[in-house]
């Protein structure tokens, strides 16, 4: 009878190992094998656990669905901006594209193992001849992407361009800029500047430092927690200094355009130009083509010290006016006297002596005496 109960525990063994060796298991490792224990019930009530291995088959390659995740993470890193960099003289575009990059990576949740294959992806131009000439270098050993920014930064962001943007900063002021610009500036830079500007106070400071004279000067006794405050507080301060600054501007524009209209007005009367009779316009006189004013109400003809040395302008010796009066009543100062110039009109020259005087509109003033002797009649058309 035991001999019977053995070969009956041996055929329930076998059988039952062939069953879980067609059972799929969870959580098996790929290409191991596991044993399983497994009872065997006997028909005196006693169990008999036996050890049966069971081996799971190899799935297909892991490379297809690799190279699958790939392409996806990579047309989603595209669809997130990340430019092409085609290379850039000036450190801070190649360190804003380097940092763009490895945000979007951290973003994207993108494994190691791609990350250094996608940003050779993002690479053209002669940046792209480059890479192609540090991978033949380094013989293809560059895997990781903290070798691949080691290399970028060595060529595009090297340790001197870090200190030029540090430079920039410490010495950064707002000079013309608004002071939203002088913000945007600031943070710009402010990355560059190490360790000793990480605290929020310390970077208050600096901002105030740089700001123009007579922004600091309303904000002196005001506190500051942070940049931003800063930022608005004196951000509404500059507009209101500007549309003060606006205000005073043009009512001095309006100030002095009435103090020029008396003084037109004033020079107008020392140069007879309050006369109803009065007209303008270019003539020969003395060889040289002259702005002249014919004035009946004048008692006199004068000429500017201006016109002197001038074609046949010139001053008579020991000859002077004195004290002349214009065709207004005003007191002009005689400087000398030019005899004899010749004024000519259509091909007739008619000879004028000139009282030298300051004149402030025109080269020469002809007088009613000069206009009589000669029976000049002048017309003027009136548009």
């Amino acid at each position: 009878m035991r001999e019977v109960l053995k070969a009956l525990t041996a055929m329930a063994t076998q059988i039952t190992t062939l069953t879980q060796g067609f059972t799929p298991l969870v959580n098996s490792s790929v290409g191991q094998s596991t044993r399983i224990p497994t009872a065997i019930p006997l028909v005196g009530g006693e169990r008999v656990m036996e050890m049966a291995e069971v081996v799971k088959l190899d799935p297909e390659p892991v490379q297809a669905v690799k190279k699958v995740v790939y392409l996806s993470v990579l047309q989603y890193i595209s669809r997130m901006g990340t430019k092409h960099f085609k290379g850039s003289t000036d450190p801070i575009k190649a360190g804003e594209w380097r940092n763009r990059l490895i945000w979007n990576f951290k973003s994207s949740r993108c494994p190691d193992d791609y990350k250094k294959d996608i940003a050779v992806h993002f690479l053209e131009g002669d940046v792209h001849n480059w890479w192609i000439t540090v991978d033949k270098r380094t013989g293809g050993s560059i895997d990781r992407i903290e070798d691949f920014e080691y290399e970028f930064n060595r060529k595009y962001f090297p340790a001197e361009a870090w200190d030029q943007l540090e430079a920039k900063f410490l010495y950064l002021t707002q000079g013309r800029k608004t002071v939203r610009e002088y913000e945007e500036e600031f943070n710009r830079f402010r990355r560059y500047a190490g360790k000793k500007l990480e605290d929020e106070s310390v970077q208050v400071c600096w901002f105030f430092r740089g700001l123009r004279v007579e922004l600091r000067t309303h904000c002196s006794v005001l506190t500051f927690r942070t940049v931003s405050e800063l930022v608005e507080k004196v951000a509404l301060l500059e507009t209101t200094l500007a549309e003060e600054s606006w205000v005073k501007s043009h009512t001095q524009q309006a100030s002095g355009s009435k103090s020029n209209d008396r003084k037109k007005k004033r020079d107008h009367v020392e140069e007879g130009e309050n006369s109803a009779w009065m007209i303008v316009g270019n003539l020969s006189i003395g060889g040289v083509d002259t702005h002249a004013l014919f004035d009946y109400g004048a008692t006199h003809s004068f000429v500017s010290p201006d016109m002197i040395g001038k074609g046949m302008f010139q001053k008579e010796r020991d000859r002077c006016f004195g004290i002349v009066n214009a065709a207004g009543g005003q007191v002009m100062h005689s400087l000398g006297l030019v005899k004899n110039i010749l004024v000519v009109i259509q091909g007739r020259s008619m000879p004028v002596d000139l009282v030298i005087v300051r004149l402030k509109s025109h080269g020469v003033i002809l007088d009613m005496d000069w206009l009589g002797k000669y029976r000049a009649t002048l017309y003027c058309h009136r548009g």
